[in-house]
């Protein structure tokens, strides 16, 4: 069976529109401007204005500020210095900081232990406020058992309120409880629905599982070009699992599109995006592809790889 995202656990970078604070309009003028700046690449130009905001106590940009120092835009990076600024922001009500907080603490970073207990109370003070991405994050927590016992119905929930609230990963993970079935009697024409919402959106993993849908013929007609134009799509939308079912396609010795070479080139595609505690796994599944092609061809398929990344 063509892999269907399990569930998307954990979306990032999100950033402030509206800041809850007694700073000026002027002020949250030049906020605005200075995250579209961030936002855009242009990191150090935009913490030049961030980071006296930042210490003056603007919560927007501190949030931002944290993201900086978590992912190393535009700073050394340094974990225990984004996760004291989201603190900060969190602690000045700010929605977005507090989700950003359940986000490190559930992962964990070098030098901070993963705490899920605390991450889950920042996903509720998130939740208290109706942030949507807080919802879907704390559903799979649920489903992993993550924090408390495994809870599908629970975990619906959270991601029926995600969805509502319209974050798409919480649409996504709706929907794939609705195909399996999992807390929620199976309706698989709801999940196609929903799935075909979100990909009309622009989602990628809700497009990649459309395409899997097309592939096992679950709900639809098996259609196999239908499939693989869902995957690329969904990969041109930086879908990992997409990269993944898309070498699956290549290497399949039937197939009219049979390519070897390609189906590696995936694969490490998915490999560069994969988080770190997904990154060994694809290493073994692009070494078995590599295993049947020459040294000239590995090192075609890694430059062809690199060029799918620009």
């Amino acid at each position: 069976m063509t892999s269907i995202l399990r569930l998307c656990a954990f979306s990032a970078w999100l950033f402030l529109c509206g800041v809850p604070s007694a700073f000026a309009q002027g002020d949250d003028a030049a906020f605005e401007a200075a995250r579209a700046t961030y936002l855009a690449g242009q990191h150090a130009a935009a913490l030049e204005i961030l980071d006296p905001m930042a210490r003056a106590g603007h919560p927007g940009a501190r949030n931002i500020l944290a993201d900086a120092y978590d992912a190393g835009n535009g700073v050394d990076r340094d974990p225990q210095r984004a996760l004291d600024l989201y603190r900060a922001a969190a602690a000045q009500g700010l929605a977005r900081a507090s989700y950003n907080l359940g986000v490190l603490l559930t992962e964990g970073r070098p030098g901070i232990p993963a705490d899920v207990a605390q991450a889950i109370v920042h996903y509720e003070d998130a939740m208290a406020q109706d942030y949507a991405a807080a919802f879907n994050n704390r559903g799979v927590l649920y489903t992993k058992g993550q924090g408390g016992a495994a809870d599908p119905v629970k975990a619906v929930e959270m991601f029926r309120r995600a969805h509502e609230l319209g974050d798409l990963n919480g649409t996504d993970n709706l929907a794939d409880m609705l195909r399996r079935g999992e807390g929620v009697a199976a309706d698989v024409p709801r999940a196609l629905e929903l799935w075909r919402g979100a990909a009309a959106r622009g989602h990628g993993p809700s497009i990649n599982n459309l395409g899997a849908m097309y592939a096992n013929g679950i709900g639809v007609a098996t259609d196999a070009q239908a499939a693989f134009a869902l995957y690329l799509l969904a990969a041109r939308k930086g879908a990992l699992q997409a990269g993944l079912n898309l070498a699956a396609a290549f290497a399949d010795d039937v197939a009219p599109r049979h390519d070897d070479l390609r189906a590696l080139a995936w694969c490490l595609w998915s490999q560069d995006r994969a988080p770190a505690h997904q990154t060994a796994e694809i290493a073994a599944t692009c070494a078995v592809y590599s295993e049947i092609l020459s040294a000239e061809d590995t090192a075609a398929a890694r430059a062809l790889a690199d060029t799918l990344n620009q």
